[in-house]
């Protein structure tokens, strides 16, 4: 993974002194994502979203009138959280106890975006769409979760599309962002479990 930092921040810094390059900034925003699990003989169960945290460079190239490209490296956490029950006795009785387990992916995400755009004044409402790449990192849970999660795909291809609008105040520029990310492919398979995976992002940003 420290190679994909290096290449990303190499191409952006080679690129600055061309004509490509049209501006590069910082994103950072919340993530929310699914999970819907989808068995053979139960049919499906769909898990409960789980908030996590993103951050990331962007480098937008060409700028031919209303549309350009972006190339994107972000750090995203995933997952899904689900509230599991167990019976507990007291003083001779039993009662039920909650605990919400949560499950948590790091990833490594790249993506290449194509991004039409109306141009104002101080405003530019977008449209951004493409190809991503998710390479996972690491995973955790607040509850054991065995090695079952290690036969989950590492790597995801998907696609991104959303709006947003950027600010232009003086030289510098503030962007908002609503994007949803879908997987293409499962999660994770088996004969008898599907699971299949989405996410919003919530993003703002600093253009330079």
């Amino acid at each position: 993974m420290k190679k994909l930092f290096f290449i990303f921040f190499i191409l952006l810094a080679t690129s600055s002194y061309s004509q490509f390059l049209n501006k590069y900034g910082i994103k950072i925003g919340e993530t929310v994502s699914y999970q819907t699990w989808e068995y053979s003989q139960l049919g499906n169960y769909v898990m409960d979203k789980k908030v996590g945290f993103n951050i990331g460079v962007f480098a937008e190239f060409y700028d031919w009138c209303f549309i350009s490209f972006i190339g994107e490296i972000n750090y995203i956490q995933k997952g899904f959280q689900e509230e599991l029950y167990r019976a507990i006795r007291v003083n001779n009785d039993y009662k039920t106890e909650s605990l919400l387990r949560k499950v948590r992916f790091d990833y490594i995400n790249i993506s290449l975006l194509v991004k039409p755009k109306i141009n104002f004044s101080f405003l530019v409402p977008y449209l951004i769409f493409g190809p991503r790449m998710d390479f996972e990192i690491g995973k955790s849970s607040n509850y054991p979760i065995g090695d079952f999660y290690d036969d989950f795909n590492k790597n995801m291809i998907g696609l991104k599309f959303g709006v947003g609008t950027e600010i232009i105040i003086l030289k510098y520029g503030l962007l908002l962002e609503v994007l949803y990310d879908l997987n293409i492919r499962e999660v994770y398979k088996n004969p008898n479990l599907e699971v299949k995976a989405s996410s919003i992002d919530f993003r703002i940003g600093v253009i330079f």
